[in-house]
């Protein structure tokens, strides 16, 4: 099951039933293409997020200079200071950067997840998909079981016990 959805570009060779697949192998591969551009939109959103922030900084040095000329003719409680000097603008966007660079990190995540992989050797079971459908995330594009380890279960007699050993 792919955790994003797209139309599928190639499945491996041996994504047969009864195919072996090595770990790490690409077993199944999404088209990026949609991704790629979240993660062009999602750059552009941290550069925009960054460039408000300077800006930010900029009005704050401005507010500074102007609350500076007004200190003896004017009484500024604390509150309005912080008002003044753009502090609350200034947490904004920097919390603007923040939302921005998670959407790019998730952005680059599902990039990455366009690649089916898995940390040990398969066996294949059953394909359900071919190359060049549209699947959803998680839908089911094939069953396989791991094939450097197995469960085994056993129905023995309890009289036959003693004849088994462990290795």
């Amino acid at each position: 099951r792919p955790q994003v959805g797209g139309r599928i570009l190639a499945l491996h060779p041996d994504f047969e039933p009864g195919g072996h697949i090595p770990a790490g192998e690409t077993i199944l591969q999404i088209e990026p293409d949609e991704y790629i551009l979240a993660v062009t939109a999602a750059e552009a959103e941290v550069a925009k997020a960054r460039a408000s922030i300077e800006l930010e900084k900029g009005r704050r040095v401005v507010a500074r200079e102007e609350l500076d000329i007004l200190q003896g003719s004017v009484k500024v409680d604390a509150a309005s200071q912080a008002l003044a000097l753009r502090k609350p603008q200034l947490r904004q966007v920097q919390a603007e950067l923040g939302v921005a660079e998670n959407l790019l990190q998730r952005a680059q995540l599902d990039i990455r997840r366009t690649e089916l992989r898995l940390p040990y050797d398969v066996q294949v079971l059953e394909r359900a998909r071919v190359s060049g459908e549209v699947v959803a995330a998680r839908e089911l594009v094939g069953r396989v079981t791991r094939a450097d380890e197995y469960w085994v279960e056993l129905r023995v007699q309890p009289g036959l016990l003693n004849r088994l050993t462990a290795r």
